[in-house]
């Protein structure tokens, strides 16, 4: 089993096709029934191997330090005020 920091994983692989889902699109259903196989991270961007897409959204997957963007939590974690 491997251990992964929240913000190296940048999309999963989901469902019976393997459709790609990049953070963005993820559910909080997909997120939760996650495992290991379905994880894409960072390493697998900066291989350059492959070239990966949202199926969702079509978005091409980038590093955020090549877009400028900050990576953005899961969906398990809540960004709403308790009042």
């Amino acid at each position: 089993m491997g251990i992964y920091q929240d913000e190296e994983i940048v999309a999963l692989r989901v469902g019976e096709t393997r459709q790609v889902t990049c953070r963005e699109c993820a559910t909080s259903q997909q997120w939760s029934d996650m495992t290991e196989e379905d994880i894409i991270t960072r390493q697998n961007l900066e291989k350059k191997e492959f070239i990966y897409f949202c199926d969702t959204c079509k978005k091409k997957l980038n590093l955020a330090s090549e877009t400028g963007n900050v990576p953005r939590p899961s969906r398990l974690v809540s960004t709403k005020s308790q009042k």
